[in-house]
């Protein structure tokens, strides 16, 4: 009878582990860009991991690394940092879920967008980061100007 119990405790004990296993897995596919502490927030506990990383303190996993690069230019950095704080502010959606013209980062394209791209083009200055650029090169050639500007208002 103890031989029968202990062989039924090891079984429950392997569907249990498989049970988590498989739960872990389907979690990680799953995961929010963002999150990438995975607990179901996008808060300052995800900009600390993010920043131990990049200083080299703390490694990612894959599925963490993969959350991590919110503005989904193939590398971790301070930018998406700073789109991980945006969104935690301000609720600015990331450039991975929105639409290009989205520069104001609003989860709308619209004439605020248009307004914004005007007045980087009037004043010649850059944007201060790069995945406002990005949303602003709407063809996609690598410049901003009137084509961009063409496009955005055919978007409206």
């Amino acid at each position: 009878m103890n031989k029968t119990k202990k062989i039924i405790a090891i079984i429950m004990l392997l569907v249990m582990l498989g049970i988590s296993i498989i739960s872990s897995s389907t979690y990680a596919a799953t995961r929010t860009v963002g999150d990438v502490n995975g607990d179901g927030k996008i808060n300052v506990t995800d900009i600390i991991k993010v920043a131990a990383y990049l200083k080299g303190y703390k490694k990612l996993k894959d599925e963490e690394i993969k959350v991590a690069d919110v503005d989904e230019n193939g590398e971790i950095n301070k930018e998406d940092i700073i789109l991980i704080s945006l969104n935690i502010k301000s609720k600015a959606v990331f450039p991975c879920n929105t639409k290009k013209g989205d520069i104001n980062l609003d989860g709308k394209v619209n004439v605020t967008d248009m307004v914004i791209l005007a007045a980087y083009m009037k004043s010649k200055r850059d944007f201060k980061y790069e995945f406002y650029r990005n949303q602003a090169d709407i063809n996609g050639d690598g410049k901003i100007n009137v084509t961009d500007l063409i496009k955005l208002r055919k978007m409206i």
